[in-house]
């Protein structure tokens, strides 16, 4: 059954930059319980990278919206799972094409790259997509669990070519779960390392005795573990709500 309450909050780091990282969420098919996050961070610091980053963005709030006409309301046409994912795909393939395409309009081909990640909460539904670095995670009954899987140790958090706009094809990381009231998600700007998520996932063990008031609750407690994070984003998932329209009567 899908929630019908859902609490998103965002954290910013103070030295983060507005032209190499940024974010946002919405809510697409205007329902209660459902809800779109995309973060996206340049691959370089360079002008190039940056235009990526807003590029890659502003592509896949696009692609959520063109995917909405084929799913009418919030419904995919095989059930919630295909509907979350299928979003993913389609928010994921318009950004890479657009980076792509205008990289290579300005002979910039290759070189116009950034990191982009995604979540969907749809029908009762999350699934996450990774291309580059950052991290997702699921906090559910006192355990943390990843959507991806961890990079090796030493390696660099993402190949030269594994980045939205540096190529025409891009492979993109997905997973997805049902949900369940009371699910904590956790949306990061790099990757986590093991260090690290032990650290988030004893800060939310400490806390966990108390049900969690609010997704800001929960990232506040968290914000010595983020470090140099650019962004961060926690959305909890319940108590369900019962939600009556203006012109009911009772």
């Amino acid at each position: 059954m899908s929630s019908t309450h859902l609490d998103c909050h965002f954290y910013r780091g103070k030295e983060a930059s507005l032209d190499t990282s940024s974010y946002v969420a919405l809510n697409p098919w205007c329902k209660p319980g459902s809800l779109v996050i995309g973060g996206a961070c340049a691959a370089r610091s360079n002008i190039g990278g940056q235009v990526a980053c807003r590029l890659s963005l502003e592509h896949f709030v696009d692609g959520v919206f063109e995917h909405l006409p084929l799913s009418g309301n919030g419904h995919g046409s095989q059930g919630g799972k295909e509907q979350s994912l299928e979003v993913l795909e389609s928010a994921f393939r318009k950004a890479n094409t657009s980076v792509y395409n205008f990289g290579h309009k300005l002979a910039a081909g290759g070189r116009m790259a950034a990191s982009l990640l995604g979540l969907v909460v749809a029908d009762g539904i999350i699934a996450a997509g990774r291309v580059g670095s950052g991290s997702a995670y699921l906090y559910r009954g006192g355990e943390l669990f990843p959507f991806f899987e961890h990079q090796p140790e030493g390696a660099s958090e993402s190949p030269a070519e594994g980045f939205v706009g540096s190529n025409s094809l891009v492979s993109v990381e997905l997973a997805s779960v049902p949900a369940q009231d009371g699910d904590l998600l956790l949306v990061f700007s790099s990757t986590v390392g093991t260090e690290q998520e032990e650290g988030i996932s004893k800060s939310l063990q400490r806390i966990s005795q108390d049900p969690f008031s609010s997704a800001e609750f929960a990232l506040n407690c968290l914000i010595p573990e983020l470090g140099s994070m650019a962004f961060a984003v926690a959305a909890h998932l319940g108590p369900s709500a019962v939600y009556l329209r203006n012109d009911m009567r009772i």
